[in-house]
């Protein structure tokens, strides 16, 4: 019995030095600047989305609110890692959108405006001059006034 023992440690130990660490995932080129990973609004309105997946082999762009309004646009793979996909010229609205990276749905991980929900799985991206855009309104309130009082 002791012998049998003795056999299975050894072969334990033994598949134990096959074992391997898994590779670190990819990491973007820092000498790039960081706009050429990160989705955007560009001047003429359209958006252009981006995300770096190196390794996938099928990512799309998922835009709509509601599953009935989803429409799904495959994104094409950049020599770096990077898939984008170009919209046509948006109306200013503020748009709902997620990836979708070999069947797995995923958040703009490059974006800091997620959907607030009890699920996080929706990015969020403005298309300025709608009523949502709030920007000239807080410019107007921390604009210094031209009138200075001294009470």
């Amino acid at each position: 019995m002791k012998r049998h023992a003795m056999y299975f440690a050894l072969a334990l130990a033994g598949a134990a030095f096959t074992l391997q660490a898994a590779p670190l995932p990819a990491m973007p080129d820092p000498t790039l600047p960081v706009s050429h990973f990160i989705t955007q609004v560009n001047a003429d309105k359209s958006i252009t989305y981006r995300l770096f997946a190196p390794d996938a082999r099928r990512v799309s762009v998922v835009t709509g609110a509601t599953p009935d309004s989803f429409v799904s646009h495959d994104m094409t793979k950049e020599a770096q890692g990077v898939w984008t996909w170009k919209s046509e010229p948006m109306k200013p609205n503020l748009y709902e959108y997620y990836f979708d990276v070999d069947g797995f749905r995923s958040v703009d991980t490059g974006s800091r405006y997620q959907k607030p929900q009890r699920q996080v799985n929706t990015s969020l991206i403005l298309v300025p001059g709608s009523i949502l855009d709030d920007r000239r309104s807080r410019m107007a309130i921390c604009a210094p006034s031209p009138i200075t009082r001294r009470h």
